[in-house]
């Protein structure tokens, strides 16, 4: 009956809502009658006819261990309060917002109905129960309360005119917590001029009018279910997403999806912002995996909804998984959409693929049961450096002989496959090849690239990687939320990247993360084998040489701005719209270091930190390169040459190596203006000016190696 008529109470009115004259119902310093658990108060304590006089009284918040009670409850296990408050004309009320900033979890109820809940499984919990998930109280940290939405036809069928009570039960994590927390606010819009109530908190903004947008929107149903960490639960999604690049309608009936979805939250410390981030499944009626195209990105079946909230700037994932393509490894593609959930407008998300093997995703082979022998054994699999889950997230440590000095041994936990997946054999192996990959990497001959760990580890690949966790000063980079992968008969790759909403300065808890000098990768708690590798003359030059050529072109001080602009005018209208739903600007939020008054201040704050970072870096790889070549890779390098440069009309191509090449031209600010796959002669090759206006240009050449060649060029 609870998750039937909570799906009424959330669409009961149309998605988009009005900007109006508002007042609160329940403010914190009204006086509460309360009841401290763990015994239970009486069953009928929710009602509006109970009668609350033998109860405490007090005013919120009701707690402890935040630095925002009033009514001071010394390690209570969970709290019961009741407001009762007069309404003077039911039809003068328009929609409501509850408001509760809470810790650990609760249940509201208005004249014993129930209005919302977080982190509670039971329907009507006992005193005695926990929450079944941690949650930190937002408003002494200077955020906001949640924020829950009541449609006016619920509301009006659940209130009357004259007493009304409004109901709430908050319960601890465990009985060991060092807090509880109780502050509500209970908001009202009134159809007529003045406000028979009191005044809204001076935080609070009216929600306005969202029916439209030139991002996608997604608008989720969970018919009344909360939704936790784990298990998933079923829900309807809708999507408008229009790939020109028209506009969206939330009132079309003209949707890209309009179907059925698993979800659950994702996140760690992110878990106790009150912007969620999701992990979602596209699902058929019956619950089986749906593959859909969703917003253009290869069929798939499984998602991430991130939402940006402690990266004010919105964009950190966004512009280094865009950077990391550009360098033709895999990362998660990428689309920015705004979230309606349970009609309460949530902001601006990104769209990710979830780290998978898939063909458009982790390109590597498909690791079945029975493949236990011979090349069908040696991949593809992935595997992680993280935090260990609840559940112990299953995996290996591996021991090197020798052993590195000064580092304790990695923990590489199962990812794809997952641990149940694999069975011992496989398990046996992929452990094993990382073990003989290290004991490589600590040998006194390591560095041999017929024996040493190149026989084992992708250079390519590590180094991409290592330019990127250095250039974002990532502070999780080589400890958290770092992927391995192995093919069939391959050797052992870097990446994909992932979650970077703590890199490029974004970080209080740690100065070195903060400042753009310095480097990441030493640290004792981090892998080690990028300290290793950089004892390889081989590996040192090919990553100063790498970083060099990038510089011309991908990692430009001009393509990385470009790249950050490019991202904030895709947003948008959407950006205001999104700090309007999270008034954060200007707050500290959780671990922020630089706190801008304004998005642009954010964004210049970003853009400012790498070009810094990268010119340092640029002081630190120095090591003498051939003139406009690519030496990295141990790969087929070669030599090219344009002449005459500047160039007029036609000019001339010298290469030393015959064969197809990939050739690009673009500009200092990234846009291409002509790419061309195109077969070579080895010595001079006459080319046309491919209809260049006078300016700076970037020739690129590219192998079937995938080797690349910059050359810099100016168009008279």
């Amino acid at each position: 009956m609870r998750f039937a008529f909570l799906s009424i109470l959330f669409f009961s009115c149309t998605l988009g809502f009005t900007q109006g004259n508002w007042g609160s119902l329940v403010l914190p310093q009204d006086t509460f009658s309360y009841w401290v658990g763990p015994n239970n108060p009486n069953a009928n304590w929710r009602l509006n006819n109970f009668n609350d006089n033998t109860w405490q009284k007090g005013v919120a918040g009701f707690g402890y261990g935040d630095g925002d009670d009033v009514t001071i409850l010394p390690n209570a296990q969970s709290v019961f309060i009741r407001k009762s408050f007069q309404i003077t004309s039911l039809d003068s009320i328009g929609d409501a917002i509850f408001h509760l900033d809470f810790d650990d979890g609760f249940v509201a109820f208005l004249n014993g109905v129930e209005i919302s809940r977080e982190n509670m499984a039971s329907a009507l919990p006992n005193a005695n129960e926990f929450a079944n998930n941690l949650r930190e109280a937002t408003m002494y940290q200077g955020g906001l309360p949640k924020e829950f939405f009541i449609g006016e036809t619920t509301l009006k069928s659940i209130l009357q005119n004259g007493k009304n009570t409004l109901a709430i039960q908050v319960h601890n994590y465990n009985a060991t917590s060092s807090d509880l927390s109780c502050i509500p606010f209970f908001n009202i819009k009134l159809k007529s001029k003045g406000n028979p109530y009191h005044p809204t908190p001076s935080w609070f903004n009216p929600p306005k009018e969202f029916t439209k947008s030139h991002l996608p929107i997604v608008s989720i149903n969970t018919n009344g279910q909360t939704i936790v960490d784990d298990p998933e639960i079923f829900a309807d999604m809708k999507v408008w997403y229009n790939p020109l690049g028209d506009t969206n309608h939330i009132n079309s009936s003209s949707f890209h999806y309009n179907g059925k979805i698993a979800i659950e939250l994702r996140g760690e410390s992110s878990l106790t912002f009150p912007k969620k981030s999701f992990k979602v499944e596209t699902k058929d009626n019956l619950g089986n995996n749906l593959n859909f195209p969703l917003m253009g990105f290869p069929e798939e079946n499984d998602w991430i909804f991130y939402g940006p909230y402690s990266d004010k700037s919105l964009i950190r994932n966004a512009v280094t998984f865009e950077l990391y393509q550009s360098l033709e490894g895999y990362a998660s593609k990428i689309q920015f959409f705004e979230l309606v959930l349970n009609n309460s407008y949530e902001g601006i998300y990104l769209l990710m693929e979830k780290i998978k093997r898939d063909k458009n995703r982790v390109d590597i082979a498909t690791l079945n049961p029975q493949d236990t022998i011979g090349e069908e054994l040696t991949g593809g699999y992935i595997v992680r450096l993280d935090k260990i889950e609840p559940n112990g997230s299953p995996g290996f440590f591996s021991y090197p002989t020798p052993n590195f000095q000064n580092y304790g041994p990695n923990y590489f936990q199962f990812y794809d496959p997952k641990d149940e997946e694999l069975n011992s054999i496989q398990k046996t192996y992929i452990q094993s090849y990382f073990q003989e990959a290290e004991s490589a990497l600590t040998n006194s001959n390591f560095f041999n690239p017929v024996t040493g760990y190149q026989k084992y580890i992708d250079i390519k690949s590590f180094i991409d990687y290592h330019i990127m966790n250095e250039l974002t000063k990532n502070v999780d980079g080589y400890r958290f939320s770092t992927y391995f992968y192995k093919d069939k008969s391959d050797v052992i790759k870097a990446g994909p990247p992932w979650d970077f909403n703590l890199a490029y300065g974004n970080v209080d808890y740690w100065d070195e993360a903060y400042k753009t000098d310095g480097w990441i990768y030493p640290y004792p708690d981090r892998l080690w084998w990028t300290v290793r590798m950089l004892q390889d003359y081989s590996y040192l030059s090919q990553l100063h040489c790498r970083w060099k050529t990038l510089r011309l072109n991908e990692f430009s001080n001009e393509n990385i701005e470009t790249k950050i602009d490019s991202l904030v005018n895709y947003l948008g209208d959407a950006t205001q719209r999104n700090f309007e739903r999270w008034q954060i600007l200007g707050n500290y939020v959780w671990p922020n270091k630089f706190i801008g008054n304004t998005h642009k201040e954010e964004i210049n704050f970003v853009k400012n930190w790498m070009i810094n970072r990268a010119e340092w870096m640029d002081m630190q790889w120095t090591i003498d390169c051939p003139q406009t070549s690519s030496i990295y890779y141990n790969q087929n390098i070669f030599e090219a040459t344009v002449f005459p440069n500047p160039i007029e009309d036609a000019f001339t191509l010298n290469i030393d190596f015959s064969g197809s090449y990939e050739l690009k031209i673009s500009d200092v600010f990234g846009k291409i203006h002509h790419k061309e796959n195109i077969n070579l002669e080895k010595g001079a090759n006459h080319l046309n000016p491919f209809n260049l206006a006078s300016g700076i240009y970037f020739l690129q050449l590219k192998n079937e190696q995938g080797i690349t060649k910059s050359i810099k060029i100016i168009k008279r």
